[in-house]
């Protein structure tokens, strides 16, 4: 099986393997706990292949049919046996839960190859007119220049912050058994996560977040004026606004006025590189793709031709 952390393409190892759900670090022990109305033969058997099944090693019992003015008997075995209830499971140690992740394959852009990216680009968009019509054939060549230059991967399932040490040690531990290893696997992950989390409060951005902050801080809120317009006369508004009857001809006269009216602003002049460069430095990075699946990232990356 492939670990968690090895993606489709690649032959590294990120913690255990797919099948298991959580990596028990020590002793762990698993306690059943159910109700039972009468123990009989049946039962018996039926909750030991039960319990068998799960791997339970210590099961809980208490009988239901009891009148609540006597004590309630509890039986604990430490055999293999279990349940005409639903039971509860609980188990006892230390466990690192395993995250399964869609299986979608992502960009990886820390290993992207942009100065292929560009080339590639530049090269190909000699072939295509600057127009609307040819947009298409824009995000296609940039697809494909991606595809050539940027890994595209996915992993099955991971565990946060699991890094090479972390595997280092906990395969170490698989071996002897030692739990100074494991601590040292643990302490190992938690100070990766800690620094995970220092770095994302520090690069943080609050700028747009200072009615959240007053909040947290627990500022008196601010007055807000209330309007006397409420929702449903807007409603009302806009379905008798909806239903206004179109003239067809009176709107095609109208277009065919705007397009031929002579440019009186420069508002409606076509942009310029620099606009186009301040637009692409205002864009964020690591979101998500529209719907022609184009990502600022790719944006970004472009050569001047490109731009041009």
């Amino acid at each position: 099986n492939r670990p968690p952390g090895e993606s489709s393409k690649s032959s590294k190892s990120n913690g255990p393997p797919q099948d298991q759900r959580k990596l028990h670090i020590g002793p762990t022990i698993r306690i059943c706990q159910l109700n039972i109305e009468r123990i009989s033969c049946s039962k018996c058997k039926y909750l030991e292949r039960l319990l068998k099944k799960h791997s339970v090693d210590v099961l809980v019992l208490e009988e239901t049919h009891i009148e609540h003015t006597q004590l309630f008997d509890t039986y604990v075995f430490s055999l293999k046996t279990a349940n005409q209830h639903r039971p509860s499971i609980i188990n006892v140690g230390i466990e690192i839960p395993v995250i399964t992740s869609t299986l979608e394959p992502r960009w990886n852009f820390k290993k992207a190859d942009w100065e292929t990216f560009q080339k590639s680009v530049d090269t190909n968009i000699r072939w295509i007119p600057p127009t609307t019509d040819a947009f298409n054939r824009f995000i296609g060549i940039i697809k494909a220049a991606a595809k050539c230059s940027i890994p595209r991967e996915f992993r099955k399932t991971y565990i946060p912050c699991w890094m090479e040490e972390s595997e280092a040690l906990y395969q170490e531990y698989s071996l002897n058994k030692n739990p100074a290893t494991a601590t040292a696997m643990l302490e190992s992950l938690n100070s990766a996560r800690r620094e995970r989390w220092k770095s994302l409060v520090e690069e943080t951005n609050f700028t747009h977040s200072s009615s959240l902050l007053r909040q947290l801080g627990g500022a008196n809120p601010a007055y807000k004026h209330r309007t006397t317009i409420r929702a449903d006369a807007i409603a009302s508004h806009f379905i008798q606004t909806s239903k206004a009857l179109v003239d067809k001809k009176v709107m095609q006269q109208l277009s065919t006025n705007l397009m031929a009216a002579p440019r009186s602003s420069t508002m409606s002049d076509p942009f310029t590189l620099n606009e186009l460069n301040t637009a692409l430095l205002a864009t964020k990075s690591g979101k998500a793709a529209g719907p022609d699946g184009v990502y600022p990232e790719f944006l970004k990356a472009l050569g001047p031709k490109a731009l041009k």
